[in-house]
């Protein structure tokens, strides 16, 4: 449960500071508010949607499930990554 726990923290962090992002505009812009709102809840959506992928694989790590170990490319037996664009 502690990677699960830990996810949620990041998602209602990244929830909180979009919401105080958003109210120091409006208190900077208060004619603005309408739109500024709208702009803040559409960050916020997408920060919830992004948060979604990290959450399964927490919890899928927390009970017993093979949680990857590394998302980037791997290097081949020669020590090279071949996936690099230098070459």
């Amino acid at each position: 449960m502690k990677r699960t726990i830990i996810e949620l923290l990041h998602l209602v962090a990244g929830l909180v500071g979009t919401a105080l992002i958003a109210s120091l505009s409006v208190w900077a812009v208060p004619n603005q508010e309408d739109t500024i709102w709208t702009v803040a809840i559409g960050a916020m959506l997408i920060v919830a949607f992004m948060a979604v992928r990290p959450l399964r694989l927490a919890w899928r790590a927390d009970h017993g499930g093979a949680a990857p170990t590394s998302t980037g490319p791997t290097p081949h037996s020669d020590g090279e990554n071949k996936d690099s664009d230098f070459g």
